[in-house]
């Protein structure tokens, strides 16, 4: 299950994951690929998750994503909504896990693209994918209308 409460950064658990593991492990990454990370970014107002940019491999750039509040990451093609398109990189996915054991998991894009699927009850709002989201996640969900469970992973919501 992938929608957790407080998932989108709202009203959730108080834990937050280790940007600064998370930027390590981007570098050791790269240096492991014979690759280099162009740019790092932590979360700003209305962005939920980190963000490397990132080259190796005649790859111009690709983007690895942490969700601020669990260790889910992504690869894309572009760091911003709503012109994320993820992206499966198992040798990345590979290293990085070399480097860190478990620490993170890898969604995959099936998992990301999946549709988002809402009905409307009794007033309110019902996300029928598996979740466990709470009536912030919620409020969110209803007010910006994401279209994909990755764009509640990674929002960018202001």
């Amino acid at each position: 299950m992938i929608l957790l409460n407080g998932i989108s950064d709202s009203g959730g658990p108080d834990t937050f994951v280790d940007g600064d593991l998370f930027k390590k492990v981007c570098y050791s990454a790269m240096a492991s690929l014979g690759g280099k990370v162009l740019s790092f970014h932590e979360p700003a107002v209305a962005q939920n998750y980190y963000y490397a940019e990132v080259s190796f491999n005649r790859v111009e750039s690709l983007y690895i994503l942490l969700n601020s509040i669990y260790p889910f990451i992504a690869f894309t093609t572009s760091p911003e909504p709503p012109s994320m398109t993820f992206v499966e990189h198992k040798q990345l996915t590979a290293t990085i896990n070399q480097l860190c054991g478990e620490e993170y998991r890898a969604l995959h894009p099936s998992e990301l693209d999946e549709p988002l699927r809402l009905k409307e009850s009794k007033g309110g709002l019902v996300v029928l994918n598996e979740n466990t989201l709470n009536k912030w996640d919620m409020y969110n969900i209803k007010y910006w209308q994401p279209k994909r469970v990755g764009d509640v992973v990674f929002n960018y919501w202001d």
